[in-house]
């Protein structure tokens, strides 16, 4: 039997839009405090349907020590649903908040809810990250994607 404050990669899957985005956010903001980040080098909004710039999220001035969220800065954009083909995300990948943060070496993180990807389709959404990066000359670990079952692992 699961522990009673576990949840599966399957409910992750059955999360919507605005859902997704509290749980995000309510999960920055705990691992934030446990790396002891200031609040204010936290931002997060539940204004899903405002123009982002590709961003949902950041944390600025991340110590080293998470797991989860990367040193220094970091954007994270959630995606739920079927937004997340490759071409969305290298879209993603162009927008303006995310090549602010690139330019300032901060990582973007995408977090995808979508538990219906197989493991070649995730590897293919990773891929077409990679080659953005590639493309832009930045290291590769600059881009991350957290899938349904590693959202359910935090």
């Amino acid at each position: 039997m699961a522990h009673p404050l576990q949840i599966s990669s399957t409910e992750i899957g059955c999360l919507d839009r605005k859902t997704s985005v509290v749980l995000l956010n309510k999960l920055l903001r705990l691992e934030g405090n446990k790396l002891g980040i200031p609040p204010e080098s936290t931002s997060t909004t539940l204004a899903i349907d405002n123009a982002d710039g590709g961003v949902d999220a950041s944390v600025q001035d991340a110590p080293d020590g998470s797991r989860w969220i990367p040193a220094g800065l970091s954007t994270w954009q959630s995606k739920s649903g079927k937004d997340n083909e490759p071409a969305d995300l290298r879209n993603e990948f162009h927008k303006p908040s995310v090549q602010d943060a690139r330019r300032e070496g901060g990582c973007h993180v995408i977090w995808i809810t979508d538990d219906s990807l197989t493991p070649r389709q995730q590897k293919s959404r990773q891929s077409a990250l990679v080659q953005c990066c590639c493309v832009a000359g930045i290291e590769p670990n600059r881009c991350k994607i957290l899938f349904a079952s590693q959202i359910a692992e935090w």
